[in-house]
């Protein structure tokens, strides 16, 4: 079974119902996180996570934003001090790009997390796809950090034959909308904050998916106004759609 827990379902910030964002994927017995935002470190802490038994097994980074990795110096190290059995694999950190990752290596050094403490950890640069014999997922650029510039991805997960799309935060004038990637996947996982959502409609309603997952949720969609907005404006696609809460439980 895929198993998909969306921890954290906010926008940029942290708001009374919903926490940054951070969406762990389980599968054969493996455990993956996508962003790290807080408090995606203590969320997982409360699951069990970091015991000998129950590890994370990567780390995937959509793009370098605070609300997107800010747990992930916390997650490092608490993995490094409790991954002790030598026969597993590395645990995998894969950042955007390479410029990535001494800055988070100096911020652990800073905290007395020095890199001697890392040799369970292998730090990676996103490749166009990452395989380690359990998921398959295919980087796919996005232009929401174009105008730094920096890099930002979304992801094609596959896993237990199943198709899994993960939007990642995109571009506002919707000139990166994934299309055709989309089709056939049994659910999409998209955020719906920096782009004019309205206007996405006709887009998704193009596309044949067999679920819709909104996450990167602004306040104003947790009013009673906002989710009757939200009933209305998707009523018409072909497929169900839905906004996620943080803790929500999908199986495939």
């Amino acid at each position: 079974m895929l198993r998909i827990t969306t921890l954290g379902t906010s926008h940029g910030r942290l708001t009374p119902r919903r926490s940054h964002t951070a969406t762990l994927v389980q599968t054969g017995n493996r455990n993956y996180l996508i962003d790290a935002g807080t408090p995606s470190f203590y969320t997982l802490s409360q699951m069990g996570f970091f015991q000998e038994k129950k590890m994370l097994d990567a780390v995937l980074i959509t793009h370098c934003h605070l609300d997107h990795t800010n747990d992930l110096p916390l997650i490092l190290a608490k993995v490094a001090h409790a991954r002790t059995d030598e026969t597993l694999p590395p645990f995998e950190v894969i950042l955007p790009e390479a410029r990535d990752i001494p800055p988070l290596k100096m911020w652990c050094d800073i905290n007395q997390e020095h890199e001697k403490y890392f040799h369970h950890v292998h730090f990676g640069v996103m490749p166009q796809r990452f395989e380690d014999g359990t998921i398959e997922l295919t980087a796919i650029a996005n232009k929401h950090l174009a105008h730094e510039p920096a890099a930002s991805f979304s992801f094609l997960l596959k896993a237990e034959g199943k198709k899994i799309f993960f939007s990642g935060d995109v571009c506002g004038d919707l000139s990166d909308f994934p299309g055709e990637k989309m089709d056939d996947c049994d659910a999409v996982f998209y955020e719906m904050t920096h782009y004019p959502f309205e206007q996405s409609m006709e887009l998704f309603r193009r596309r044949k998916i067999k679920r819709l997952i909104f996450q990167h949720i602004w306040e104003e969609w947790d009013t009673p106004e906002g989710r009757a907005k939200f009933a209305r404006l998707t009523a018409n696609l072909p497929f169900p759609a839905e906004m996620a809460e943080d803790g929500t439980e999908y199986c495939f």
